[in-house]
């Protein structure tokens, strides 16, 4: 079976959006082990699964999908059953966070299937006997392994039509990976985001304001620390003297100094992205994460070493991602993705 590692990623922000909304609620159900689930399933709903995955629990959307159309097809409600089965597993979400969910894994389906109507128009999608030769192949696993058919669709939340389709997307996606991203076109992607692979090292410190209990208190913690950073900027007040005056988290005994931090690790990705934007003496912009809203100071920077050929796989999977939001973005302003009721937006996108 095929695997996920080259098919494009979304939806960190909105896992965390999730993560802090249940947090704040004091619910259980989405938590941070849930981050490599969801992250795989919203990459592609086309990876193939093994053949002993769980039942799900709950496979009734809450947020009905068929009232999504691209260019006048509607997204399959089963398809976004599907991947919330593999996203959550036998895990018990409140109705909020479903649906929000739900509306995520609409917005991931709407961007594949527009790239999969324009690798179909340039005549690169996988055709009818790609498709049929991996059926081939699939059946008889199921059947090495005595496994009826319909059993594994009630145990994956599928059906034929869907494998079929999410295998000409796996097809074809992998088929464009190959092509596009040549040495040369890598090499100029590594280039120019250097210091998100070549092992640059930041110094970071930050001011950590509590998001609250609400969407009110949220925006209120917003406006305080957008108001914090405006000082700063304008020498009203050291960094030190921000620290100490409002800054919630444990490293506010340090000057909120945190370390040096890798850009894909320790830290969650929201923050890193935003620190590695950074120059030394630079504020970042204010940002949310689960643990609340967010001002960073970069320090210091420790260039890194790394060259391309030490790191051309991780420089792989970030330039597919990259291909996939932008190609998809530029498709969305040429289609026409009606959300219901004629409208031309999706509903509540927080």
């Amino acid at each position: 079976m095929s695997d996920c590692r080259e098919m494009p990623t979304r939806f960190r922000w909105t896992l965390c959006q999730l993560q802090r909304r249940v947090r704040m609620r004091g619910r259980v159900g989405v938590h941070l082990s849930f981050a490599a689930a969801l992250t795989m399933v919203l990459m592609v709903v086309g990876c193939a699964f093994p053949v002993g995955a769980q039942d799900v629990n709950d496979a009734t959307p809450i947020y009905d999908p068929a009232e999504v159309t691209v260019d006048g097809v509607p997204i399959v409600a089963e398809r976004v059953a599907r991947a919330l089965h593999v996203a959550i597993g036998e895990r018990r979400l409140d109705d909020e966070t479903r649906r929000r969910l739900q509306r995520e894994i609409v917005e991931q389906l709407i961007d594949q299937r527009l790239i999969l109507q324009a690798l179909t128009r340039q005549g690169r999608a996988a055709g009818t006997h790609e498709v049929q030769l991996e059926w081939d192949l699939f059946t008889a696993e199921l059947a090495r392994v005595a496994k009826p058919l319909d059993d594994y669709w009630k145990q994956h939340c599928s059906s034929e039509a869907i494998w079929r389709e999410e295998t000409a997307w796996r097809i074809s996606w992998r088929r464009y990976v190959d092509d596009y991203w040549t040495d040369d076109r890598l090499r100029a992607f590594f280039e120019s985001h250097r210091r998100d692979f070549d092992g640059t090292e930041l110094r970071v410190a930050q001011i950590l304001l509590d998001a609250g209990n609400s969407d009110e208190e949220l925006q209120s913690a917003l406006q305080r620390i957008e108001e914090i950073r405006a000082d700063l900027m304008a020498g009203r007040i050291r960094w030190s003297q921000a620290v100490q005056q409002h800054s919630i988290a444990p490293s506010r005994v340090d000057d909120g100094d945190l370390g040096w931090i890798r850009r894909y690790g320790p830290m969650p990705e929201a923050f890193s992205e935003c620190a590695f934007r950074l120059s030394p003496g630079e504020f970042s912009a204010p940002f949310v994460s689960p643990f609340g809203v967010h001002l960073i100071k970069c320090l210091e920077v420790k260039p890194g070493k790394f060259l391309f050929g030490d790191v051309r796989e991780d420089v792989r999977r970030a330039a597919v991602e990259a291909r996939f939001r932008e190609w998809a973005a530029e498709l969305r302003g040429q289609a026409e993705i009606i959300y219901g009721s004629g409208r031309a937006s999706p509903p509540i996108r927080d």
